[in-house]
């Protein structure tokens, strides 16, 4: 370990306040510039890989990074990406003994594609494929493993020919270990241009493989409301599962467990945007009846003077484990609730971050009998400036 890396970890030591330990807690990334939009993938019992997007080349690239049941690394940061485009928000899984992973590359010209690609755990890449055609601009894929490889799914639009485009759709393909497509692309469902978030989970507990796929789009609506997708050999179904109320429900995440799925979004219904959460039969969440209810019966997990945003989901057993970042002003922090299968509070509200650092966008996945987390820390953003001049780094934490 580099002397300039066991300085920037024993300082996230001392700023971040965990429970039960200190050594839970790992900054993993060595950007030195900015590591941002973690995602936590489970490899097994003993390995978990962290893959992020990373401005230390003057240019945002993808990067993987293996570690061990402590979660200290044991593998280099690998880079899965090395071109002369702008590659963001990567998704991660485990296919076998190895790491599948998705993300979008956008071109000096604001041409943007969605890459799929297989790596070994040495790093080294075993297939790497664009999915998407040259006339339309494709962002934010979203990727699960399948009994049969691998479903990825995205948002694309027609390359706009002015700025007043709005349409956009949600596409879909099936894809082989290999990295052959079974499919082809097809349509999911419309959504919008301001659609930034889409995320997936898988039932395969029946005799075929169903994918339920969250999003917000403003699509038809006053703003932005929730839907749920359904894809199965039986077809697609779509339903809208907020009310058009004007008011902005965004950035939904899903968990499924046991026959019920766990929904958590934010919502601007009282002014500032604050999470909320249901837990719900999947044969409810398919009802058309769902928007009398769904944002009413919901929990409103955070009530906090500032804006409560990205909020993540998993499941451990009977425990579901809720992420988010909170702003009590300026500056937002990683908080963490435990809740049981119907949503109810297993734990108080606890607040994992506490630095001078902007806390963002955690990922969550269960380990063990607990949880791991990742999220960026970012000291200086530049997010509407160069890109090089961002600081911010990608930490890791074990909840038990």
């Amino acid at each position: 370990m580099s002397l300039r890396f066991s300085i920037l970890r024993n300082l996230i030591c001392l700023l971040l306040v965990l429970l039960p330990a200190c050594n839970e807690v790992n900054q993993i990334s060595n950007s030195g510039f900015g590591a941002f939009e973690a995602d936590i993938e489970v490899l097994d019992a003993d390995t978990v890989a962290i893959a992020w997007y990373d401005t230390r080349h003057s240019q945002a690239e993808i990067y993987l990074r293996l570690l061990d049941h402590r979660l200290e690394p044991i593998s280099a940061e690998f880079r899965l990406s090395e071109n002369n485009v702008e590659s963001y928000e990567v998704d991660i899984v485990a296919l076998g003994e190895n790491i599948a992973a998705s993300w979008y590359e956008i071109d000096a010209s604001k041409h943007s594609v969605v890459k799929l690609g297989l790596w070994n755990r040495q790093g080294e890449q075993l297939w790497l494929k664009t999915l998407t055609a040259a006339g339309v601009d494709a962002r934010i894929p979203v990727l699960e493993v399948t009994a049969q490889g691998l479903f990825v799914a995205w948002l694309e639009s027609d390359v706009a020919t002015d700025s007043q485009t709005t349409a956009a759709a949600i596409v879909g393909e099936w894809i082989d270990p290999a990295g052959l497509s079974h499919t082809g692309p097809f349509k999911i469902a419309a959504a919008s241009i301001n659609t930034w978030n889409l995320n997936v989970d898988i039932d395969s507990s029946g005799d075929s493989t169903t994918v339920f796929l969250a999003f917000d789009a403003q699509y038809e609506t006053v703003a932005s409301e929730l839907y749920l997708a359904r894809i199965s050999d039986r077809g697609i179904e779509v339903n809208r599962l907020t009310d058009d109320d004007g008011y902005t429900s965004k950035y939904p995440d899903i968990a499924l467990g046991d026959g019920r799925l766990a929904l958590t979004w934010f919502d601007n219904l009282f002014g500032n945007n604050e999470i909320y959460l249901t837990v719900r039969s999947i044969a409810d969440l398919s009802s058309a009846q769902v928007i009398a209810n769904l944002e009413l019966g919901a929990t409103r997990i955070s009530r906090s003077e500032g804006d409560s945003i990205g909020a993540y989901l998993a499941w451990n057993g009977n425990s579901l484990g809720l992420a988010w970042s909170d702003s009590a002003g300026d500056q937002h922090d990683v908080y963490f609730q435990q809740l049981d299968v119907t949503g109810n509070p297993q734990s108080d509200i606890r607040q994992l971050s506490h630095t001078e650092a902007d806390s963002l966008i955690p990922s969550i996945n269960s380990f063990a009998s607990g949880f791991v987390l990742a999220w960026n820390e970012v000291t200086v953003n530049a997010h509407d400036a160069q890109t090089n001049l961002s600081r911010s780094e990608i930490v890791v934490a074990l909840i038990e």
